[in-house]
């Protein structure tokens, strides 16, 4: 069972210098949480050789110390651990990482601004270097939509549309993450126009144009009207980090 624990934990920090390398971490967690994953993949790789270590030295023959009375009444347990580690290592290794897309919006894109370390602060005092998050905290922290009105933007994101919109209308989205996938949300500005009717659900698009005070969900609210929508591929980093 030793020779497996080493090899596991060996595997697991190959995983981990293995999504660092390949910029794959960020699929999953939030870019200011990086460190922690060279912080525990150096732990497994420490650990996985100073386990292979001690194995060796046992099978030369050198004496290897247990601070524990040979009970093995707990050996069914840990082969049930090491299962648990072992499988989504393997799952991780043999699946394709990708960011999250349209397919794991659940339940809707919110209009809701979400906070983060800044707060509702927004990240530029040019609007039209605004992202999606920004419009939203601007809206939330204005007492009058209208002031929006003839407002110009210049928002990426991928277009997602709910069953009830019409052809016309979509939103314009992006993930926010805080911590780690497990906490995401799909937040989104509103888009209108006869230009949306040929995006397919999930393309990643730049959008151009000018807010005005329309009815969506039964409010009046600032809608995106694109003076020019372009295609693009999703950026390097496809999510928000509040």
């Amino acid at each position: 069972m030793e020779w497996v624990k080493a090899v596991i934990l060996l595997g697991l920090s190959m995983y981990f210098v293995y999504n660092l390398i390949s910029g794959n971490v960020t699929n999953y967690i939030n870019i200011r949480f990086v460190w922690l994953s060279y912080v525990a993949g150096a732990m497994f790789l420490a650990y996985g050789l100073y386990l292979l270590y001690t194995l060796i030295q046992a099978r030369r023959g050198q004496p290897v110390h247990h601070d524990h009375d040979h009970d093995h009444d707990h050996e069914h347990a840990s082969w049930g651990v090491l299962a648990i580690v072992a499988i989504p290592v393997l799952i991780g290794f043999f699946s394709t990482s990708a960011p999250l897309d349209y397919n794991a919006v659940n339940g809707g894109v919110s209009l809701n601004a979400v906070g983060g370390e800044g707060g509702m602060t927004i990240s530029s005092d040019d609007p039209m270097e605004w992202h999606v998050l920004d419009w939203l905290r601007a809206f939330d922290q204005s007492e009058d939509m209208a002031e929006f009105a003839g407002s110009d933007a210049n928002l990426i994101g991928f277009i997602y549309r709910e069953p009830d919109f019409d052809e016309s209308t979509a939103m314009i989205t992006r993930f926010t993450v805080n911590c780690c996938v497990a906490d995401a949300t799909a937040i989104g500005v509103p888009v209108r126009g006869d230009t949306v009717r040929d995006l397919e659900q999930g393309v990643w698009v730049r959008v151009n144009g000018e807010f005005a005070l329309d009815n969506f969900r039964g409010a009046d609210v600032p809608i995106l009207n694109p003076a020019t929508i372009t295609r693009i591929e999703a950026p390097e980093q496809p999510y928000i980090y509040p």
